[in-house]
């Protein structure tokens, strides 16, 4: 029987001796949806003429119909469109498939691991960049055969990680191997392990901690809340610095080391120093005593500090340690004093008697030289009816051309 390959075929063959097309009495007996045996046979080859494997395009083409393409290597699965003979590749039939236009996948398609050198998804013509994955509940990206960025979710959320793998450095905000156009917002904690520069305004709500430089080229607010920016590194040996400097050499370049709360009803704003388990020193302040400066042994400043400047400029040592030698006092001098105006000395108590104590250590000669300007100071008193008894002398010198020099006798009274 000679090959059937389309209509035309069947209904022009002339059958052989011996060739048996159908059973007698059923050639064109109907069959039970009122078609006959030849009306079955014409269906039939209908469908495989629409659809079947050659090595050239049919002659006809129907909208719809499938033609399997072998002259390619892989063959393709191609189809009709459009009433116009349009072809349209469906996919290749073997390991390399190729879609075009836009392709819908309903459920779950599933991809090889893949490796950063041959990644399981790629783009066309660039087989070495893509997506891969190394690992369970992980991705990878891929870039020149290279693994620059990972994804990684262990259990959760809460121990989900970008990892950005680059070991490219950053000398300016658009270099390294993580840059971003705008702003970034980080709710929890930032370790920081190497240099950190930033070129404009950094605000930190939550604390930060730096392993490495912090610097800051632009201006830079901690708004960190508790203990605020910790810098606390172990370094044996070593030095830790906070530096503050402005690199300009040129007029008006000042620095300024900004410590402030915000307002008359705020606390203090301090500085603190201190000794772990020793001492601490605390120098600032005081917003509930006037505003006045203070520094005072202590984490925290008082009513009654080791010294106290108020605004109006007036400097005290409320110590009340009294004196009983030249090195003995709330205040002590190793060098001379200058005192511009008058100098006021109060007792220790009511009862007492103001003493100035004054120790002349070179005895050859027993006087105590004041120096004064012409026409200013207290009157000397008369001595009256009262008998002295001259001991040592005191020397005034009164400035003036030539100077004035006169001696007070001092001695007992009787």
């Amino acid at each position: 029987m000679p090959d059937i390959s389309t209509i035309a075929d069947f209904t022009t063959f002339t059958a052989a001796t011996n060739d048996v097309i159908a059973a007698a009495g059923h050639f064109n007996t109907p069959w039970g949806d009122g078609k006959t045996w030849i009306d079955q046979m014409l269906d039939v080859l209908a469908d495989l003429e629409n659809h079947y494997a050659s090595t050239s395009e049919p002659g006809d083409k129907p909208e719809g119909k499938i033609f399997a393409d072998t002259t390619n290597d892989p063959a393709q699965l191609k189809f009709y469109k459009d009433g116009a003979g349009n072809l349209y590749t469906i996919a290749s039939l073997e390991a390399a498939n190729a879609f075009t236009g836009v392709n819908s996948f309903a459920g779950i398609t599933n991809f090889p691991d893949g490796s950063a050198a041959a990644p399981s998804i790629t783009n066309t013509g660039d087989n070495d960049t893509g997506i891969f994955f190394p690992s369970a509940n992980g991705i990878g990206f891929a870039a020149l055969g290279v693994e620059p960025m990972r994804i990684t979710v262990p259990t959760d959320l809460t121990d989900a990680v970008i990892a950005i793998l680059s070991t490219e450095e950053s000398t300016s905000p658009t270099t390294g191997a993580l840059t971003v156009g705008d702003g970034v917002g980080i709710a929890g904690a930032l370790w920081v392990g190497g240099l950190a520069n930033v070129a404009g305004a950094m605000t930190m709500q939550a604390a930060a901690t730096v392993g490495g430089t912090l610097g800051v080229t632009g201006a830079a607010t901690f708004s960190a809340t508790g203990d605020g920016m910790d810098y606390s590194p172990s370094n044996s040996g070593g030095k830790n610095r906070f530096l503050l400097r402005n690199a300009s050499n040129t007029a008006s370049s000042d620095t300024t080391l900004f410590v402030g709360t915000a307002g008359s009803s705020g606390g203090d704003p301090v500085v603190q120093f201190n000794v772990a388990t020793v001492t601490s020193w605390t120098v600032g302040i005081d917003n509930s005593d006037g505003d006045s400066f203070k520094i005072e042994a202590g984490a925290s400043l008082s009513a009654t500090p080791d010294l106290k400047i108020t605004t109006a400029g007036v400097v005290s040592i409320p110590a009340t340690t009294a004196s009983t030698s030249s090195t003995t006092g709330a205040l002590v001098v190793s060098g001379g004093v200058g005192i511009a105006k008058s100098t006021h000395i109060a007792s220790a108590d009511a009862l007492a008697v103001p003493v100035l104590t004054l120790i002349q250590n070179d005895v050859s000669e027993e006087f105590i030289e004041f120096v004064c300007t012409m026409g200013e100071g207290n009157g000397i008193e008369e001595i009256g009816v009262k008998s002295l008894t001259t001991t040592h002398f005191i020397k005034i010198v009164l400035d003036g051309s030539p100077d004035l020099v006169r001696y007070i006798p001092v001695g007992t009274i009787a």
